[in-house]
């Protein structure tokens, strides 16, 4: 009897194993390895958290000149596309009128658009030499490609030795119809010395 028992015993331990194994076998035979991430979904991963982990550069605040919005714009982009710099300006007597120096030039700018005169004026001044009008030309030249871009070097070129030629004072010489010439005072010889020279520029379309 006992050997009939530990025949049986051994029999069930022996299907037991049998089963085990072919357990283990079908597992591994079905158990499939989890896909890896393909090339182009990591690129995208990473651009994602580059994307993210970039600093934010903040905006450099716009530079105000004068607290009228016209005379400002005018300021800043004459000093953002010409070879010269507006520099010392300050406030005149009224809240559209500013002074300011350029290429050591006393230059008065107004912007009287809403007044009777409906016009945007730039007054350059020189002085008593020949050298300071040809620096005053040099302002005034610039000031023309702010106040009108599509005017040419050349017509500019042709505009400056027009007036440096002029003895006598020159009043509303049209350069396009955007810009005018109101005013030209060429240096005279007087009884007591030299008088200064000055160039009035005025715009009606520059608001």
């Amino acid at each position: 009897m006992k050997k009939f028992v530990c025949i049986l015993m051994a029999l069930i331990l022996v299907c037991s194993l049998a089963a085990c194994t072919n357990t283990s076998e079908y597992d591994a035979e079905t158990r499939q390895p989890e896909p890896e991430p393909s090339v182009e979904v990591q690129q995208e991963v990473d651009g994602e958290e580059k994307e993210n982990t970039t600093p934010e550069v903040p905006e450099e605040p716009e530079v105000v000149y004068a607290e009228d919005g016209v005379v400002n714009r005018f300021i800043s982009e004459f000093n953002e596309k010409t070879k010269y710099e507006m520099t010392d300006i300050s406030k005149g007597n009224i809240r559209t009128k500013f002074f300011a120096y350029a290429n050591d030039c006393y230059i008065e700018i107004i912007n009287a658009n809403d007044a009777a005169a409906e016009c945007f004026s730039v007054s350059i001044n020189g002085g008593k030499e020949t050298s300071e009008r040809d620096k005053m030309f040099e302002v005034f030249a610039e000031t023309i490609k702010v106040l009108d871009p599509s005017i040419t070097a050349e017509k500019i070129t042709e505009v400056v030795n027009y007036l440096k030629a002029e003895q006598y004072m020159v009043n509303d010489y049209v350069i396009s119809d955007k810009v005018i010439v109101e005013t030209y005072v060429p240096i005279v010889e007087l009884s007591y010395g030299k008088s200064d020279c000055r160039i009035d520029v005025i715009s009606g379309n520059y608001k």
